[in-house]
Protein backbone atom coordinates (compact mmCIF):
# COMPACT_ATOMS: atom_id res chain seq x y z
CA UNK A 1 0.00 0.00 0.00
CA UNK A 2 1.16 3.54 -0.54
CA UNK A 3 0.51 6.51 2.01
CA UNK A 4 0.17 9.45 0.62
CA UNK A 5 1.06 12.51 3.25
CA UNK A 6 -0.84 15.94 2.30
CA UNK A 7 0.11 18.72 4.72
CA UNK A 8 -1.67 21.71 4.71
CA UNK A 9 -2.08 25.40 6.18
CA UNK A 10 -5.16 27.34 6.43
CA UNK A 11 -5.46 26.63 2.58
CA UNK A 12 -8.96 24.54 2.07
CA UNK A 13 -9.18 26.46 -1.50
CA UNK A 14 -6.85 24.73 -2.80
CA UNK A 15 -6.26 21.47 -0.79
CA UNK A 16 -9.86 20.22 -2.26
CA UNK A 17 -8.39 20.06 -5.68
CA UNK A 18 -5.13 18.34 -4.36
CA UNK A 19 -7.17 15.77 -2.56
CA UNK A 20 -8.84 15.19 -5.48
CA UNK A 21 -6.03 14.38 -7.59
CA UNK A 22 -4.95 11.41 -5.23
CA UNK A 23 -8.30 10.03 -5.15
CA UNK A 24 -7.71 10.10 -8.66
CA UNK A 25 -5.43 8.22 -9.15
CA UNK A 26 -5.00 4.82 -11.42
CA UNK A 27 -3.16 2.89 -8.75
CA UNK A 28 -5.97 2.32 -5.96
CA UNK A 29 -4.09 0.81 -3.10
CA UNK A 30 -3.65 4.08 -1.16
CA UNK A 31 -4.74 5.65 2.50
CA UNK A 32 -4.58 9.84 1.89
CA UNK A 33 -3.29 11.47 5.38
CA UNK A 34 -4.39 14.69 5.72
CA UNK A 35 -2.32 16.48 8.45
CA UNK A 36 -3.48 20.05 8.95
CA UNK A 37 -0.41 21.73 10.43
CA UNK A 38 -2.05 23.91 13.36
CA UNK A 39 -6.13 24.24 13.74
CA UNK A 40 -7.99 26.05 11.01
CA UNK A 41 -11.79 26.58 11.43
CA UNK A 42 -12.04 25.96 7.30
CA UNK A 43 -9.66 23.31 6.99
CA UNK A 44 -11.50 21.39 10.26
CA UNK A 45 -15.00 22.17 8.83
CA UNK A 46 -14.38 20.86 5.05
CA UNK A 47 -12.57 18.02 6.63
CA UNK A 48 -15.38 16.60 8.51
CA UNK A 49 -17.28 16.50 5.38
CA UNK A 50 -15.70 13.76 3.53
CA UNK A 51 -17.15 10.38 3.87
CA UNK A 52 -14.57 8.09 2.77
CA UNK A 53 -12.29 5.85 4.94
CA UNK A 54 -9.71 6.16 2.75
CA UNK A 55 -8.93 9.48 3.68
CA UNK A 56 -7.32 10.13 7.25
CA UNK A 57 -7.19 13.63 9.03
CA UNK A 58 -5.15 14.60 11.64
CA UNK A 59 -4.80 18.26 13.43
CA UNK A 60 -2.74 19.85 16.45
CA UNK A 61 -3.22 23.19 17.68
CA UNK A 62 -0.43 24.88 16.90
CA UNK A 63 1.59 25.65 13.40
CA UNK A 64 4.70 23.51 13.99
CA UNK A 65 5.86 23.57 10.09
CA UNK A 66 5.10 21.13 7.05
CA UNK A 67 8.10 19.17 7.69
CA UNK A 68 6.84 17.98 11.23
CA UNK A 69 3.60 17.60 9.74
CA UNK A 70 5.23 15.37 7.09
CA UNK A 71 6.89 13.61 10.06
CA UNK A 72 4.14 13.50 11.46
CA UNK A 73 2.07 11.98 8.75
CA UNK A 74 4.42 9.21 8.10
CA UNK A 75 4.34 8.17 11.33
CA UNK A 76 1.02 7.23 11.77
CA UNK A 77 0.67 6.09 7.94
CA UNK A 78 0.41 1.66 7.23
CA UNK A 79 1.80 1.66 3.86
CA UNK A 80 4.97 0.35 2.99
CA UNK A 81 5.66 3.11 0.53
CA UNK A 82 4.93 6.57 1.13
CA UNK A 83 4.33 9.54 -1.20
CA UNK A 84 4.40 13.45 -0.22
CA UNK A 85 2.00 15.70 -1.94
CA UNK A 86 1.79 19.41 -0.94
CA UNK A 87 -1.82 21.04 -0.69
CA UNK A 88 -1.38 23.28 -4.04
CA UNK A 89 0.01 20.84 -5.74
CA UNK A 90 -1.33 18.05 -8.15
CA UNK A 91 -0.25 14.99 -10.11
CA UNK A 92 -0.84 12.53 -13.40
CA UNK A 93 -3.29 9.93 -12.77
CA UNK A 94 -0.80 7.53 -13.21
CA UNK A 95 2.06 9.08 -11.31
CA UNK A 96 1.78 6.45 -8.41
CA UNK A 97 1.20 3.09 -10.82
CA UNK A 98 4.39 4.35 -12.75
CA UNK A 99 6.32 4.97 -9.66
CA UNK A 100 5.13 2.01 -8.36
CA UNK A 101 6.25 -0.16 -11.30
CA UNK A 102 9.64 1.80 -11.44
CA UNK A 103 9.93 0.99 -7.64
CA UNK A 104 10.19 -2.52 -8.16
CA UNK A 105 12.45 -3.18 -11.04
CA UNK A 106 15.30 -2.80 -8.38
CA UNK A 107 15.49 -4.12 -5.00
CA UNK A 108 18.16 -1.13 -4.29
CA UNK A 109 16.15 1.34 -5.58
CA UNK A 110 15.05 3.63 -2.26
CA UNK A 111 13.22 6.27 -4.13
CA UNK A 112 11.53 7.05 -7.78
CA UNK A 113 11.37 11.07 -8.67
CA UNK A 114 9.57 12.19 -11.62
CA UNK A 115 9.77 15.03 -13.98
CA UNK A 116 7.26 17.77 -13.54
CA UNK A 117 5.40 20.76 -14.94
CA UNK A 118 5.78 24.34 -13.15
CA UNK A 119 3.42 26.98 -13.11
CA UNK A 120 3.96 29.92 -12.27
CA UNK A 121 0.18 31.68 -11.56
CA UNK A 122 0.97 35.09 -10.94
CA UNK A 123 2.92 35.73 -14.56
CA UNK A 124 0.57 32.39 -16.23
CA UNK A 125 4.21 31.00 -17.40
CA UNK A 126 4.79 27.63 -17.32
CA UNK A 127 8.01 25.13 -18.13
CA UNK A 128 8.67 21.77 -18.29
CA UNK A 129 11.48 19.56 -16.29
CA UNK A 130 12.43 16.52 -17.48
CA UNK A 131 15.34 14.54 -15.45
CA UNK A 132 17.29 11.15 -16.63
CA UNK A 133 19.69 11.05 -14.02
CA UNK A 134 19.22 7.81 -11.81
CA UNK A 135 21.14 5.43 -9.98
CA UNK A 136 24.22 6.01 -7.34
CA UNK A 137 23.24 10.00 -6.92
CA UNK A 138 25.68 9.67 -3.39
CA UNK A 139 27.97 11.95 -4.62
CA UNK A 140 26.38 14.03 -8.08
CA UNK A 141 23.37 15.17 -4.97
CA UNK A 142 25.90 17.44 -3.72
CA UNK A 143 25.98 19.34 -6.46
CA UNK A 144 22.49 19.65 -7.58
CA UNK A 145 19.23 18.94 -6.29
CA UNK A 146 18.18 16.34 -8.92
CA UNK A 147 14.92 15.07 -7.27
CA UNK A 148 13.97 18.31 -6.23
CA UNK A 149 10.14 18.96 -4.72
CA UNK A 150 8.83 16.26 -2.00
CA UNK A 151 4.98 15.97 -4.38
CA UNK A 152 7.79 14.17 -7.21
CA UNK A 153 8.51 11.41 -5.06
CA UNK A 154 7.55 8.05 -3.76
CA UNK A 155 10.07 6.51 -1.06
CA UNK A 156 10.14 3.22 0.47
CA UNK A 157 9.28 4.07 4.36
CA UNK A 158 11.89 1.70 5.78
CA UNK A 159 14.42 4.01 3.60
CA UNK A 160 12.56 6.98 5.52
CA UNK A 161 12.66 5.29 8.35
CA UNK A 162 16.04 4.31 8.30
CA UNK A 163 17.57 8.03 7.54
CA UNK A 164 14.75 10.06 10.24
CA UNK A 165 12.74 11.61 7.77
CA UNK A 166 12.82 15.30 7.24
CA UNK A 167 14.91 17.85 10.13
CA UNK A 168 12.71 19.77 11.36
CA UNK A 169 15.34 21.91 13.04
CA UNK A 170 15.83 23.04 9.16
CA UNK A 171 14.06 26.44 8.27
CA UNK A 172 14.78 25.59 4.62
CA UNK A 173 15.88 22.93 1.90
CA UNK A 174 14.71 20.04 3.95
CA UNK A 175 13.65 18.20 1.12
CA UNK A 176 17.34 18.33 -0.13
CA UNK A 177 18.50 17.93 2.87
CA UNK A 178 16.97 14.57 3.48
CA UNK A 179 17.53 13.44 -0.14
CA UNK A 180 21.59 13.32 0.64
CA UNK A 181 21.16 11.13 3.39
CA UNK A 182 18.63 8.57 1.65
CA UNK A 183 21.19 8.85 -1.48
CA UNK A 184 23.84 7.64 0.81
CA UNK A 185 22.11 4.68 1.29
CA UNK A 186 20.16 3.61 -1.13
CA UNK A 187 20.06 4.27 -5.46
CA UNK A 188 17.51 6.37 -7.09
CA UNK A 189 14.70 5.66 -10.14
CA UNK A 190 13.63 8.04 -12.56
CA UNK A 191 10.60 8.69 -14.36
CA UNK A 192 11.06 11.61 -16.58
CA UNK A 193 7.65 12.31 -17.44
CA UNK A 194 6.39 15.44 -16.05
CA UNK A 195 4.09 13.73 -13.68
CA UNK A 196 3.50 16.25 -11.12
CA UNK A 197 1.91 19.68 -11.52
CA UNK A 198 4.39 21.85 -9.34
CA UNK A 199 2.56 25.37 -8.21
CA UNK A 200 4.63 28.49 -7.85
CA UNK A 201 2.24 31.71 -6.71
CA UNK A 202 4.19 35.05 -5.25
CA UNK A 203 0.88 36.43 -5.00
CA UNK A 204 0.85 34.36 -1.76
CA UNK A 205 3.28 33.91 0.98
CA UNK A 206 5.90 30.81 0.66
CA UNK A 207 8.64 29.23 1.93
CA UNK A 208 11.00 30.34 -0.96
CA UNK A 209 9.83 33.94 -0.35
CA UNK A 210 11.58 33.98 2.82
CA UNK A 211 15.36 34.22 1.83
CA UNK A 212 17.12 34.72 5.47
CA UNK A 213 15.54 30.89 6.32
CA UNK A 214 17.72 29.88 3.19
CA UNK A 215 20.80 31.44 4.21
CA UNK A 216 20.02 29.68 7.92
CA UNK A 217 19.45 26.41 6.44
CA UNK A 218 22.34 26.47 3.81
CA UNK A 219 24.75 27.51 7.04
CA UNK A 220 23.38 24.17 8.58
CA UNK A 221 24.16 21.88 5.95
CA UNK A 222 27.40 22.89 5.12
CA UNK A 223 28.43 22.07 8.75
CA UNK A 224 25.70 19.13 9.02
CA UNK A 225 27.95 17.67 6.07
CA UNK A 226 31.32 18.72 6.67
CA UNK A 227 32.36 15.06 7.57
CA UNK A 228 32.00 14.07 4.11
CA UNK A 229 34.40 16.27 2.55
CA UNK A 230 37.36 15.53 4.60
CA UNK A 231 39.36 13.72 1.68
CA UNK A 232 37.13 15.69 -1.32
CA UNK A 233 37.50 18.89 -1.16
CA UNK A 234 36.34 19.62 -4.90
CA UNK A 235 33.18 17.95 -4.16
CA UNK A 236 32.74 20.66 -1.45
CA UNK A 237 33.39 23.24 -3.38
CA UNK A 238 30.77 22.09 -5.95
CA UNK A 239 28.17 21.68 -3.02
CA UNK A 240 28.83 24.96 -1.01
CA UNK A 241 28.54 26.30 -5.13
CA UNK A 242 25.10 24.64 -5.26
CA UNK A 243 24.22 26.59 -2.21
CA UNK A 244 25.04 29.56 -3.25
CA UNK A 245 23.27 29.30 -6.51
CA UNK A 246 19.81 28.40 -4.34
CA UNK A 247 20.76 31.87 -2.09
CA UNK A 248 21.33 33.99 -5.77
CA UNK A 249 18.28 32.44 -7.22
CA UNK A 250 16.10 33.49 -3.84
CA UNK A 251 16.94 36.86 -4.25
CA UNK A 252 16.10 37.06 -8.05
CA UNK A 253 12.72 35.20 -7.37
CA UNK A 254 12.26 38.64 -5.23
CA UNK A 255 13.79 40.71 -7.61
CA UNK A 256 16.31 41.84 -4.93
CA UNK A 257 18.60 41.78 -8.10
CA UNK A 258 21.35 44.37 -6.36
CA UNK A 259 22.13 41.54 -3.79
CA UNK A 260 22.24 38.82 -6.48
CA UNK A 261 24.72 40.64 -8.73
CA UNK A 262 26.86 41.32 -5.32
CA UNK A 263 26.88 37.07 -4.01
CA UNK A 264 27.31 36.46 -7.76
CA UNK A 265 30.31 38.58 -8.44
CA UNK A 266 31.87 37.62 -5.01
CA UNK A 267 31.42 33.80 -5.68
CA UNK A 268 32.87 33.87 -8.71
CA UNK A 269 35.99 35.69 -7.29
CA UNK A 270 36.11 33.52 -4.82
CA UNK A 271 36.17 30.06 -7.16
CA UNK A 272 36.96 31.25 -10.66
CA UNK A 273 33.82 28.75 -11.65
CA UNK A 274 32.39 30.42 -15.19
CA UNK A 275 29.12 28.76 -14.36
CA UNK A 276 28.43 31.74 -11.91
CA UNK A 277 28.40 34.51 -14.21
CA UNK A 278 24.86 33.61 -15.85
CA UNK A 279 23.40 34.34 -12.25
CA UNK A 280 25.36 37.58 -11.89
CA UNK A 281 24.05 38.82 -15.71
CA UNK A 282 20.67 37.98 -14.96
CA UNK A 283 20.17 39.92 -12.29
CA UNK A 284 19.80 42.87 -14.59
CA UNK A 285 16.58 41.72 -15.90
CA UNK A 286 13.42 41.03 -13.95
CA UNK A 287 12.11 37.67 -12.50
CA UNK A 288 9.20 38.02 -14.99
CA UNK A 289 11.56 38.27 -17.86
CA UNK A 290 13.71 35.50 -17.04
CA UNK A 291 10.39 33.18 -16.35
CA UNK A 292 9.61 34.10 -19.94
CA UNK A 293 12.83 33.47 -21.46
CA UNK A 294 12.92 30.14 -20.14
CA UNK A 295 9.54 29.42 -21.24
CA UNK A 296 10.41 29.81 -24.68
CA UNK A 297 12.99 26.90 -24.45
Amino acid sequence: MISIVIPTHKRVNLLKKTINSALDQTYKNTEIIVVSDGYDKETDLYMKTIENNQIKYYVYETNRGANYARNYGVKHSEGEYIAFLDDDDQWAKDKLERQNTELSKDNDYGLVYTGNKQLYIDTNDSFIYEPTISGDLSREIFSKNHIGSTSSVLIKKEIFDEVNGFDEKLGALQDYDLWIRVCQIAKIGVISAPLLIYTNDRNREQISNQINKYEDAAIQIKEKYKDFFSNNKDLEKGFSLFLSKVIIKKYLRNNNKKKAREISLRIFWETKRLSILPYYFSAFFSYDMLLKFKAMF
